[in-house]
């Protein structure tokens, strides 16, 4: 079941990729879809992995992230879990196009819950809050996905010179 959802999110990433004008994952993403679609038995199986076409999703959410619209307020949605209101508004524009991906994304949501659950709970057993914990870790971890992995260093002060250490440089 993983692998067809996983299949029916590829064109998803590949429009997501070009949008963001990453054209390496979006040609890979289109391999991926072709290849598990037709070796792979309509996506049953997952060949393309095999070959050396490692996936990594994208989504409209994480275009938009991309070229720099705000994450807006954190939502809870049944059945799809954590979002925003960014990543909201890319489900539904995905949706309108074609609903199977939302379908996909909420069922690799359950699936992704059920592997995840001993974490989930690990992560907010001692929290006085939970729900900001769960909230934050979401948000940190789109982040990390809208930058594909790169972490920018952010938060450092600055220090203002002095004059006699302005004198001293080279």
């Amino acid at each position: 079941v993983s692998n067809a959802v996983s299949n029916i999110s590829e064109p998803v990433t590949a429009v997501s990729s070009l949008l963001q004008g990453d054209m390496e994952n979006a040609a890979t993403a289109t391999k991926r879809f072709i290849i598990n679609t037709t070796v792979g038995l309509g996506g049953t199986s997952d060949p393309a992995t095999g070959m050396g076409l490692e996936q990594r999703e994208e989504d409209l959410g994480q275009a938009l992230g991309a070229s720099g619209i705000a994450p807006g307020p954190h939502l809870v949605l049944p059945i799809i879990g954590p979002s925003n209101f960014r990543d909201a508004a890319g489900d539904i524009l995905t949706t309108l196009a074609n609903p199977l991906p939302l379908a996909a994304k909420a069922a690799s949501s359950g699936i992704n819950y059920s592997n995840n659950q001993e974490d989930i709970k690990s992560l907010t057993a001692g929290a006085l809050d939970p729900y900001v914990v769960e909230r934050d870790s979401y948000e940190q971890n789109r982040r990390y996905e809208i930058n594909n992995g790169v972490v920018p260093l952010t938060g450092f002060p600055e220090f203002a010179e002095d004059e006699e250490d302005k004198k001293k440089a080279p």
